[in-house]
Formats: structure tokens, C-alpha cells, sequence
């Protein structure tokens, strides 16, 4: 698989109850936190993976609003609370520089990207998961992001180079998994045009859009300096601490 393919499987947003219900929930969250100043982001894809979708009858991965109070730079200090079961995902982030609504093309999505770099998602699995509703309702157990540096769009040409590893505490842990790998990104960005424009929203230009894991995710405890290598596209480092 590559990360740009000419055989990319174009998703339609999911639509039963339960994900209208928690993706309502979610971007009223997301409308207050920009009413009060905080930073828009962007967005992440999340339950990525035929078998993580099947128990929630889902027919397409499904997205998440970014925190922009929870948003760091690779090596930026990143508290976080000692009763939380906290796990990193190694990603890659895309950047637009143009809006597109839900009737865009995938040649616009993959036209639209600006700018392409690692990054870091971390995950707190002590949200609550009672269903699908409440699982998008906290954007899948965001807790935060971490951006590395930013490349042009042209990167995604190296296919399979750009496979990550990642190091917890300076020792390799995790090892790309070809299963948990998307067959084309600019696919990804048009699911969240699509998703956002069912809900009467749009991806706007300066939106960051992150992947999905490429590697299962690593543990993290407070202190541990979590590591995710892209090769030439770069690397990214979550520099945690006990908040």
C-alpha cells in the first residue's frame, strides 16, 4: 500500500442515529471552544480499520475535532494526568489551504493539501465508550496532538519510505503495520468534507487533517519521551510530564 494510490476507495460518512447523535454532540463541543478563543486545528480520522468498525456497525472510519488548547509542537512539553491510561498513535498530518464542501472531488481534496508531516495522537482509553454516540462525543478519546515538521504535498510520491517506526524511551517498540496503513490520504480528506458538510460545516483553509495510526499504538506514562521516525520526512517527539 501506498499513501497516495491511484486505486483509492472513496468512503461515504456514516448515518445511523447513534454517530449523528455523537458527531452533534462533538461539533457543539467544538462551536463552544471557538466561541471562547481556543485555536481551530483540524480534524482526525479515527476507528480506521474494518474490524475496529464492525462492532459499531460503522461502514467507514469516522472523524474528530483536534483540541486547539491540547495542540504541541514535536518536544513541546505535554502534561498529562497520572490517572489516565494514555496511549500514542504515530500519524501523519496533512495541512489544506483551500475550504471544500461535501460535493468536492478527490482530485480536489488531493489538490488542496499544502503540506504534509508526522505526527502524534495521543488517546486516553479511560474516556467513556458506552457506544459509538458518546465515543465520538470526546472526538474518540482525544487527549492531544503533537505536529513534527512540514514537507510539500510532493513527499507523498515515496509510498512505503514514509512508514514509521516508534520509540518509547529511546528503545523501538512499534514497527509500521501494512494493515493499519490508508491507501491514499487525500481519500481520508474528502471523508471529512463529506462528514463535516452532513452536519453543515466544511474543512476550512489552514485545517490539519491527521491519519489515522500507521503502527499500534504505544504505552505512555507520564515522563516518557515517545518517538515516531517517518525517515526522510521527519520525525515528531511527544515530551511528556505528570500535569
Amino acid at each position: 500500500m501506498v499513501p497516495n494510490s491511484a486505486d483509492a476507495v472513496e468512503f461515504q460518512p456514516n448515518t445511523s442515529t447513534l454517530v449523528d447523535q455523537g458527531m452533534e454532540l462533538q461539533l457543539r463541543r467544538f462551536d463552544a471552544e471557538l466561541a471562547a478563543g481556543t485555536r481551530r486545528i483540524g480534524w482526525k480520522i479515527g476507528i480506521t480499520t474494518g474490524a475496529s468498525r464492525k462492532p459499531h456497525g460503522l461502514t467507514a472510519p469516522v472523524i474528530g475535532r483536534l483540541d486547539g488548547a491540547r495542540a504541541f509542537a514535536s518536544g513541546d512539553a505535554v502534561p498529562l494526568a497520572g490517572a489516565a491510561k494514555v496511549r500514542a498513535e504515530g500519524e501523519m498530518a496533512l495541512r489544506v489551504d483551500q475550504a471544500l464542501e461535501g460535493d468536492a472531488t478527490l482530485d480536489q481534496a488531493r489538490a488542496a493539501i499544502c503540506g504534509v508531516g508526522p505526527a502524534i495522537e495521543l488517546i486516553n482509553l479511560n474516556m467513556d465508550k458506552d457506544n459509538i454516540a458518546t465515543i465520538l462525543s470526546h472526538s474518540i478519546f482525544h487527549e492531544a496532538v503533537i505536529f513534527g515538521p512540514e514537507l510539500p504535498p510532493s513527499v507523498l510520491a515515496a509510498g512505503e519510505s514514509l512508514w514509521p517506526v516508534g520509540r518509547r524511551n529511546s528503545k523501538c517498540v512499534r514497527t509500521p503495520e501494512p494493515a493499519m496503513i490508508p491507501t491514499d490520504l487525500p481519500a481520508l480528506i474528502l471523508l471529512v468534507a463529506r462528514t463535516l458538510s452532513r452536519y453543515g460545516q466544511r474543512l476550512e483553509p489552514g485545517d490539519r487533517i491527521i491519519s489515522g495510526s500507521f503502527i499500534v499504538p504505544l504505552i505512555v506514562e507520564p515522563g516518557d519521551l515517545i518517538e515516531v521516525d517517518f525517515g526522510f520526512l521527519g520525525k515528531v517527539i511527544a515530551n511528556t510530564r505528570l500535569a
